[in-house]
């Protein structure tokens, strides 16, 4: 049985691994036997250089309903579009820390 509060998020791999990564407090599991490994990281991890991949910070576009789609982190890449989730955005890197888009103009 595994019970986790709401705002945890959780990661199962098939085979020998579970990674876990927590946002919330809460968690026990019990009644299973395999190796697993927790970890936490908070949702800003990376953000400050898109992953630590680019530089140059154009533009944060808050849109927490992508979380959806791309979970906490996400690595989008190089993306032209100059309108996203009802604002006017710059063409660059993109990279999603939950709850925001990072754009950036160079790769490191």
């Amino acid at each position: 049985m595994t019970t986790l509060n709401n705002k945890t998020s959780v990661k199962k791999e098939i085979g020998q691994k579970l990674a876990l990564a927590l946002t919330g407090t809460t968690l026990a599991l019990t009644g299973f036997a395999t190796t697993f490994s927790l970890s936490y990281q908070p949702a800003s991890a990376g953000a400050n250089d898109g992953g630590h991949k680019y530089k140059d910070k154009l533009q944060v576009v808050h849109c927490p309903n992508d979380r959806i789609k791309y979970g906490d982190f996400y690595d989008y890449g190089y993306w032209g579009n100059t309108n996203y989730c009802g604002q006017e955005t710059k063409p660059g890197y993109w990279y999603w820390a939950n709850p925001n888009w990072y754009i950036w103009e160079n790769k490191k």
